[in-house]
């Protein structure tokens, strides 16, 4: 299934731990991926869908939503839309809070935390600090009505699921194959590939593939570099190859995003 892309989506660091992404006039089908970060956004125009995990979110105009960190989804765009993300990091969101989201919700319009999470965002405009950030954010915290969920709970894995993660983490430039991950992990390629599938979501290819994207887009933020140089960094083929994974999972080329950071 390849995604439709209409619009244009920028994605900008404020400061550490704190990503903020904005989509204008987007129409783009986002193909299942998941997000290290937790997400906190508002649709100001458009529909947005979110389906994943059992569980699925219609989000309308002035409404919100959460997603936790590493929820499996795919987003569809009802039609053009906009909207406000704030990606926060499980550990600036541990900190600042103690507790992190244990699901996906909807934020409902007139309530508490949608009142919370807009005012999260508008944080964002200007030049933001990190410790008014964390307040919002703990007001935010307080207005949901869910179980406490601390960020070493939220995601239990075996552990030689956890050894493969932690290396595609590591070694994500370079080509990875199962057979290697099957001898890191004391088992045969299937069930690593199995097993990793079951606790992560996604197979370790995908996986391997979403951390590539990652500094890709990372390094396009900080627009130091030649898409050429940034795909022979970042693990990819050549620069087509990161064009075309890259156009199919952001919904834009690198060159837009690159000039929208």
């Amino acid at each position: 299934m390849r995604g439709r892309s209409r619009g244009k989506v920028w994605e900008r660091e404020m400061f550490p731990g704190v990503l903020l992404i904005r989509g204008i006039d987007v129409c783009t089908e986002f193909r299942r991926h998941t997000h290290r970060s937790i997400l906190v956004g508002v649709v100001w125009k458009g529909r947005r869908r979110i389906a994943g995990e059992g569980e699925e979110l219609d989000v309308r105009p002035g409404e919100g939503f959460i997603l936790p960190a590493m929820f499996l989804h795919r987003c569809v765009s009802q039609g053009l839309h906009n909207y406000r993300i704030a990606g926060i990091h499980t550990d600036f969101w541990a900190a600042a809070v103690g507790r992190i989201p244990s699901r996906a919700r909807r934020l409902e319009p007139g309530s508490a935390p949608l009142l919370a999470a807009r005012r999260l965002i508008a944080c964002l405009r200007g030049a933001p600090d990190a410790a008014s950030f964390g307040e919002k954010l703990s007001r935010l915290a307080e207005s949901l009505d869910e179980p406490a969920a601390t960020a070493a709970a939220a995601m239990p894995m075996p552990e030689n699921v956890r050894a493969v993660r932690a290396y595609l983490d590591e070694h994500f430039t370079r080509l990875v194959r199962l057979n290697e991950l099957a001898s890191l992990a004391a088992c045969t390629p299937a069930t690593i590939n199995r097993l990793f599938r079951q606790s992560i979501g996604l197979p370790p290819y995908e996986y391997l593939m979403q951390n590539r994207l990652r500094a890709a887009a990372r390094h396009l933020r900080d627009g130091a570099y030649s898409l050429a140089d940034i795909a022979a960094e970042t693990g990819f083929a050549d620069q087509s190859h990161l064009q075309r994974m890259f156009k199919r999972a952001f919904g834009t080329t690198p060159k837009v995003y690159r000039n929208r950071g």
